[in-house]
């Protein structure tokens, strides 16, 4: 099931010493941006928070959109450089594993990138993996990060707009496939590594 809105929408939301208010909110097709005031009561001291909300990932069913997640991570890093933080970002789903181990993957690698690093898909899901556990936790899963990881890598190349990209314009050259219908190239005896 989903988890509980922990985040205030018309008035502000007590949490222990914690008081939350909701500056604003903007919906967006697939998520939706918060802005908060997060105050603690008896410090007095305050912080502004955004809370980006992706709703279109299911719990169940088939792989999210790709275009659409790589279209919300780059309005995420868009944010943070702008706002030049230093501030962590905190990263959650329902069970905190596996979305939360792809987007965060997703987020090394998107800085792997911008820095001029070489990528290593399995090196940053396998790091994630001895730090905690589950973070990546099907095939599936795992192939669907390298899949991501060609398109931001061709976006890049081509100077492609996260904003304007269209499943057509990335053409997939990888054959191999698995029964779910994701091309693998490999990936799968790299997943197995990992465990």
């Amino acid at each position: 099931g989903r988890g509980e809105e922990y985040w205030p929408t018309t008035e502000a939301k007590k949490f222990g010493d914690i008081i939350v208010f909701c500056l604003s909110e903007t919906t967006h097709r697939r998520w939706t941006v918060r802005d908060f005031i997060v105050t603690n009561i008896k410090s007095k001291e305050s912080h502004q928070a955004r809370h980006f909300h992706f709703n279109s990932w299911q719990e169940s069913g088939d792989m999210l959109n790709k275009f659409l997640l790589l279209q919300f991570l780059h309005q995420v890093h868009q944010y943070k450089k702008q706002k030049s933080s230093t501030s962590p970002t905190l990263v959650h789903c329902r069970t905190g594993t596996g979305r939360c181990g792809i987007f965060i993957s997703l987020d090394c690698i998107m800085y792997q990138l911008e820095d001029g690093k070489s990528v290593n898909v399995y090196g940053t899901v396998h790091k994630m993996l001895f730090h905690r556990p589950l973070m990546v936790q099907t095939e599936d899963q795992y192939i669907f990060l390298h899949l991501c990881t060609l398109d931001i890598v061709r976006l890049k190349k081509n100077g492609a707009e996260y904003e304007n990209i269209m499943e057509e314009r990335v053409n997939d050259e990888l054959s191999d496939t698995n029964d779910s219908g994701y091309e693998t190239h490999g990936y799968v005896d790299h997943y197995e590594l990992c465990l």
